[in-house]
């Protein structure tokens, strides 16, 4: 028996090896340019801790949350649990909550371009038509973007593609395409729509097989799957549409369009609490709102519907300006785009005829139906919450799908013909080379760069706040009153934060700190303008005269920040 397994497997070695060999040959071209978009995409985000700051809020609840995800469990359903998840992953590499924000900023990016060249791939897109799309991709203004559950949700989504696309049968492409819509959900829940409707579409693909007797049994055990793993998930995780977040959204998003209607100074994240049950009569849905103020709902509706476009194409730009880049120079390089993007688009226009004679009608028909059923999640979201840039990205990477698509059938020629490897060497080699660093600007080496970024700095008040207080090495446990986001989360274990809206306005600054056992205080002008917190004499007094509350007082350098530490007795 023993001579048996070493003969067989003496004899089947070569076969091994020969079609190791034989897949090498066949993919040579597509890993050279895979390594070529994972070497642009380090250079573009190599040291882009020193230009962008930390982001609070959204982003640092998110990170939290991953951080405490063994001691607290799962968020709930409603806030994306599933991104907290990751965040808790990618804290096994790094731990340290600085480090994981910008590691998760540099490797989002990164992982999202590579899987959509693979989909672009398994699409059969040209290889040189897949690594422009995904290189343009990766300039975009993805990378600006905040908060990133929906990058995430784009990742899974463009993982879920690439395993379902190749499947014979469109209920094994639903069901595929339905579980990863589902794991969407549980990061952004507006996508629970689009599983309904994939579910729908599986159940009627379902019937319609009925006139033929071949993969029955296949197709019951696809539909069986996608709903047991809903099911599963329900039970394990919960529901992604309960709770109020859709109208906690609202009431901030609506406040930011009234703000801009009147002109106000005021911050509408915080404000939102006085000004809508006012506005709205004491609603709390959405269906209550439009009911008791229909003219205020249909002006929200429609300054919403104005913004969308706007914002739907400028997503697709590339965005450098928060970056320190000079908003001259990247507008020369918006104009390019706008420029090849026109090309683009008369080419489809003028060869819709060959388009339609090369495109594969089977993955046309899966691509445009899964476009669809995102859409119809993407635009309500968007039009009744608001049009901010993350609930566009997956819109915005299935445009840039779609027209890649169309373009390379638009050249394609029959038989197609293959990418030569010098060639595929030379394409990857150039978009390196014109692949800026965020940082340094068009860098060959580390220390030599052709044009270097110097346009201008870029302030980092929240990265120069926690390495100050961090400075300070304070090792006894403190509680920090802070309205700016969760930089206790970044400060260190011995830190917990002390909620602003925690304290109603009849209590006085010194009852709150007092019951709070808050025993520092961050100044900034998000706190100062707070309206639990603006109209309080005593904590105007406390401000201008912390010692007498036995408050030592420290200057942030390089902020307009304030920290108040109690002293111990």
């Amino acid at each position: 028996m023993l001579l048996y397994l070493f003969f067989g497997m003496a004899w089947e070695a070569p076969k091994v090896k020969q079609k190791a060999i034989a897949l090498f040959q066949q993919y040579r071209c597509d890993m050279i340019l895979l390594v070529s978009l994972l070497i642009a995409g380090i250079k573009l985000v190599l040291n882009i801790d020193r230009v962008s700051d930390l982001r609070m809020f959204d982003e640092t609840i998110y990170l939290a949350s991953g951080l405490q995800l063994i001691e607290d469990g799962l968020p709930d359903p409603q806030w994306g649990p599933l991104y907290g998840v990751w965040y808790f992953l990618l804290s096994r590499l790094t731990s340290d909550p600085v480090n994981l924000h910008f590691f998760n900023q540099q490797v989002l990016p990164i992982t999202i371009v590579i899987a959509l060249y693979l989909y672009l791939r398994t699409l059969a897109v040209s290889p040189a038509i897949s690594l422009a799309a995904s290189g343009l991709f990766l300039i975009s203004d993805i990378l600006e973007i905040d908060p990133r559950p929906t990058h995430f949700a784009l990742l899974i989504l463009l993982i879920t593609l690439i395993v379902a696309t190749p499947t014979r049968t469109a209920i094994a492409y639903l069901s595929r395409l339905g579980i990863g819509v589902l794991l969407m959900s549980y990061v952004r829940p507006e996508y629970t729509l689009s599983v309904v409707l994939i579910l729908a579409i599986a159940i009627y693909e379902l019937i319609y097989s009925f006139k033929t007797p071949v993969n029955r049994k296949r197709n019951f055990s696809e539909i069986g799957l996608f709903l047991l793993s809903a099911i599963l998930l329900l039970i394990l995780i919960g529901n992604p549409l309960a709770g109020g977040r859709s109208w906690f959204a609202f009431s901030q998003h609506f406040s930011l369009n009234w703000a801009a209607w009147n002109h106000l100074t005021l911050n509408p994240w915080d404000h939102h609490v006085d000004w809508i049950p006012i506005l709205f009569d004491g609603a709390d849905n959405l269906a209550e709102a439009f009911g008791n103020s229909p003219v205020l709902f249909v002006r929200h509706i429609l300054a919403n519907l104005n913004r969308y476009l706007n914002t739907s194409i400028a997503i697709l730009f590339v965005s450098f300006q928060s970056f320190g880049w000079s908003s001259v120079f990247v507008d020369k390089l918006i104009f390019a785009e706008i420029v090849l993007l026109a090309f683009i688009c008369r080419r489809i226009f003028q060869k819709r005829t060959r388009i339609i004679q090369n495109l594969d009608r089977k993955q046309w028909r899966r691509l445009t139906v899964t476009a669809a059923v995102l859409f119809l999640a993407i635009f309500p979201s968007a039009i009744l919450i608001y049009p901010r840039s993350h609930y566009l990205i997956i819109q915005g990477a299935f445009l840039s799908i779609i027209l890649a698509v169309l373009f390379d059938a638009s050249i394609a020629t029959s038989p197609r013909q293959h990418l030569r490897i010098d060639r595929a060497i030379a394409a990857g080699s150039i978009l390196i080379l014109l692949t800026p660093n965020l940082a340094f600007g068009w860098c060959i080496a580390y220390d030599w760069c052709g044009i270097p970024r110097h346009f201008g700095s870029v302030e980092l008040p929240h990265q120069n706040t926690v390495n100050f207080i961090r400075n300070l090495n304070i090792e006894t446990p403190v509680k920090l009153l802070d309205a700016d986001g969760g930089f206790a989360t970044y400060l260190g274990d011995n830190y917990t934060g002390v909620l602003p809206w925690d304290k109603s306005r009849d209590r006085t600054i010194d009852e709150f700190l007092q019951n709070n056992q808050a025993d520092a205080i961050l100044v900034t002008p998000t706190l100062t303008g707070h309206p639990n917190f603006r109209g309080d004499r005593q904590f105007q007094d406390l401000l201008k005269n912390p010692r007498s509350r036995g408050f030592i007082e420290y200057l942030i350098p390089q902020t307009q920040f304030r920290f108040l530490l109690k002293q111990k007795e």
